[in-house]
């Protein structure tokens, strides 16, 4: 009979060894106005999903994309009042 603490013990460890081998994969950017070039705190989403950041006031934004690494194309829009979706 084997002993359950040891095969507890097991399954944590390789738990914990695929948990941290999985890379972190961020798209960062910046948000400017194309004309002017000056900063917008827009709002950054993937399209299709339920990510999304505002871009900070110097315009640049990081989005956490780890968990949708499994599609082939990642598309981003960027929302801010007074500009047209192009």
């Amino acid at each position: 009979m084997r002993n359950p603490l040891r095969l507890l013990l097991f399954w944590i460890l390789v738990s914990v060894c695929v948990l941290s081998a999985q890379e972190e994969i961020l798209v960062n950017g910046k948000v400017v106005d194309r004309q002017t070039g000056d900063p917008l705190p827009a709002f950054v989403a993937v399209e299709g999903t339920d990510t999304g950041r505002t871009a900070n006031y110097d315009g640049t934004f990081s989005l956490d994309v780890t968990r949708l690494v499994s599609k082939d194309k990642i598309r981003l829009s960027v929302f801010l009042i007074g500009y047209k979706k192009k």
